[in-house]
């Protein structure tokens, strides 16, 4: 990876096993919650042209955490703290459509009580 620094291309590669092995545990519900996060579109990376799996590497850190969430509030909170890790800022990421963010932890939330049996 050419003037990358080691420690910044090994951890770009620990990031693809992590993913790739949640896509291969999670395949169903990492892809439908990617389909969730394009279709709100948090970033504007669906109108800017990018396609579907663009937002893969969010997905990837945000599913490992929807265990510590009790309801949509909580799960808003873990999908703004890993856009703003991966996009800008601590608090959310700058440059984003906050109005986007509880109708998608909603989806999101019914989603994974759904998928992991847990009751509302």
């Amino acid at each position: 990876m050419g003037d990358i620094p080691p420690d910044v291309v090994e951890r770009i590669k620990r990031g693809r096993m992590e993913r790739r092995r949640l896509k291969e545990a999670y395949t169903e519900l990492f892809a439908e919650v990617t389909t969730l996060i394009f279709r709100h579109d948090p970033m504007g990376l669906r109108a800017a042209g990018c396609p579907e799996d663009e937002y893969e590497p969010e997905v990837g850190t945000i599913l490992p955490r929807l265990h510590e969430a009790c309801g949509p509030d909580d799960v808003e909170t873990i999908i703004r703290q890993e856009f703003g890790r991966w996009f800008g800022s601590p608090g959310g990421p700058t440059g984003d459509n906050p109005l986007s963010y509880p109708p998608l932890a909603q989806a999101v939330w019914e989603l994974w009580v759904h998928w992991s049996g847990r009751r509302p």
